[in-house]
């Protein structure tokens, strides 16, 4: 038996969680697999830490059922005394003591009722105690249910192999997914832990390899050669397909993306987010998913379905959306800082202060999109569809809009829009500069006369003909 069997499964993710809180303190950027890796190291070196891990565990096992036991057996032992107070010696004491306070005959009576209407009160008294402590026997019970829900889910989930070295059934991991979703529905309280299990359980099992990275540097010399009409685009999308369909995301994490994506944020105020940094997400199914504020720094998108999806201030630095499926989602003020967003569909997306600096949206359709006040520095737009869109206040510097579709298109107040830039486009007679109809029809006729502004190379406009 091998070193690493010896080092429990449990120990080896909590050390690596570890590790990987202190990466993301210091700023270096790894993978999961490095920081599983590095936990293993860090065990095997230590291995007193593991044999106090297993005796910590023992001895709290051990605690626990001496507790329960002593605490049934203190129950057993205390329950006759009660009874008898409550029943038989406080009643009589009382009918005994009371009737003495009065020696007149005619206060008899009165004692009598105060004796019965103080045998009321306690045995109220008595019942009220008895549900309390009913209801915090239920209580303790009910979190000790929840404990051993939750460490079975955790078992299942973690079950890539079984004893012969085989991957068991997905269903048994699915299962431990459902059931975690469940007790982040019924307490509040365990919502982030579990969110924070789940998505680390993305972060290992679904990490951006070589491999990854090698075969999306393939598809690019593919598309390449496509532009370069040395193939045709049936021919490009077969050599794609053969490529990239061996590493879409498995069944188990496409069930913990589904739990995440719909899942309810009980306490918005808590400074908590979704953590899939560097994640292999390709042809992902999120649609309408709840991703706000989360952590998708350099996460694999690629063709992944984001419809009306939630995606407010999330981090998408760097991440790769190649054709993703955004439409009518919500990216207000995300951070899209040298994304590839080459051919994304953001049809009707609100990218309202959207930091899109450096970003490619080469061959993007973004028809009737909120761009307002976007920063769009650098931006790659090469051939973009901006039919429709809103791009109020938008920031333009150095962006490329060549052979862009700017028919219909709202740039009032856009900055850096020259006139050289803004006629290197297709159908900007059709768009919005001013405010007023009258002056921007002025404005429009203004760059038409001045020939200066003209660009060396007439846009490509062939792909916007009817």
């Amino acid at each position: 038996m091998s070193k690493s069997r010896l080092i429990p499964e449990e120990l080896i993710r909590i050390k690596a969680h570890q590790i990987y809180k202190e990466r993301q303190r210091e700023g270096r950027n790894e993978t999961p697999e490095s920081d599983w890796e590095e936990a293993k190291k860090y065990l095997k070196k230590h291995w007193w830490k593991i044999v106090l891990w297993r005796l910590g565990k023992t001895l709290n096992k051990l605690r626990k059922s001496i507790g329960r036991v002593v605490k049934h057996l203190w129950k057993l032992l205390i329950f006759p005394f009660k009874l008898l107070w409550r029943v038989l010696f406080f009643p009589f004491w009382l009918l005994w003591i009371i009737p003495s306070l009065f020696a007149e005959p005619q206060s008899r009576d009165f004692a009598l009722e105060v004796i019965k209407t103080l045998g009321i009160g306690l045995t109220a008294f008595g019942l009220l105690f008895s549900v309390w402590e009913g209801l915090e026997d239920r209580r303790l019970t009910q979190e000790r249910l929840v404990t051993e829900r939750f460490s079975k889910a955790v078992e299942q989930l973690g079950k890539y192999k079984d004893r012969e070295g085989k991957n068991p059934d997905t269903t048994v991991r699915i299962g431990g997914i459902y059931a975690l979703e469940r007790i982040a529905k019924d307490y509040d309280q365990d919502h982030w832990t579990i969110m924070e299990v789940l998505t680390s359980y993305v972060r290992e099992k679904s990490t951006i390899t070589e491999e990854l990275e090698d075969t999306n540097k393939k598809i690019q010399d593919l598309i390449n050669s496509y532009e370069k009409e040395e193939i045709d685009y049936t021919e490009l999308k077969r050599r794609e397909q053969e490529l990239i369909e061996p590493l879409k995301v498995s069944i188990d994490v496409q069930a913990v993306l589904t739990v995440i994506g719909r899942r309810e944020d009980p306490q918005p105020d808590r400074d908590e987010k979704i953590d899939l940094s560097s994640t292999n997400l390709y042809r992902s199914y999120l649609i309408g998913a709840n991703l706000y504020r989360a952590n998708l720094r350099s996460a694999y998108l690629r063709d992944a379905n984001l419809y009306r999806a939630y995606l407010g201030d999330a981090d998408l630095y760097r991440a790769n959306l190649y054709r993703a499926y955004l439409r009518d989602a919500n990216l207000y003020r995300a951070y899209l800082g040298d994304a590839d967003l080459y051919r994304a569909n953001l049809i009707g997306a609100n990218l309202n202060n959207a930091y899109l600096i450096g970003a490619n949206l080469r061959d993007a359709y973004l028809g009737k999109a909120n761009l307002i006040g976007a920063n769009l520095n650098n931006a790659n737009l090469y051939r973009a569809d901006l039919t429709g869109a809103n791009l109020i206040g938008a920031d333009l510097y150095r962006a490329n809009l060549s052979s862009a579709d700017l028919y219909r298109a709202n740039l009032i107040g856009a900055r850096s829009l020259r006139s050289n830039k803004i006629k290197s486009t297709c159908y900007w007679e059709q768009a919005t500069y001013k405010q007023d109809k009258e002056q921007n029809k002025k404005y429009i006729e203004e760059l038409k006369k001045d020939k200066s502004s003209d660009p060396e190379e007439k846009p490509d406009c062939s792909r916007w003909e009817i």
